[in-house]
């Protein structure tokens, strides 16, 4: 179910709420990357990523890592300061 479209005729929306490494790997698959580049797909804590699947397309990444709903100090918490924009 959270690697490809809903089935039935209504439109379906989920919220996952989970750690980085699980959205890594959606996120790859949505790429249909090798297996392994999930492990290379680094993400903020409480960071947003939206991706849509449809019946008739390939999986799309809608929004990647957004923090804009953080306050500018919990923003790219995790990550080495060389890394933070």
């Amino acid at each position: 179910m959270l690697a490809g479209p809903g089935q039935g005729e209504e439109d379906s929306h989920h919220l996952v709420v989970t750690h980085a490494f699980t959205i890594g790997w959606l996120v790859r698959h949505a790429y249909a990357a090798p297996s392994w580049r999930w492990l290379g797909i680094d993400h903020a804590h409480a960071a947003l990523t939206v991706l849509r699947h449809s019946p008739d397309r390939p999986p799309a990444v809608m929004v990647f890592n957004d923090m804009s709903h953080l306050p500018a100090e919990l923003r790219w918490t995790g990550f080495p300061d060389d890394l933070k924009v």
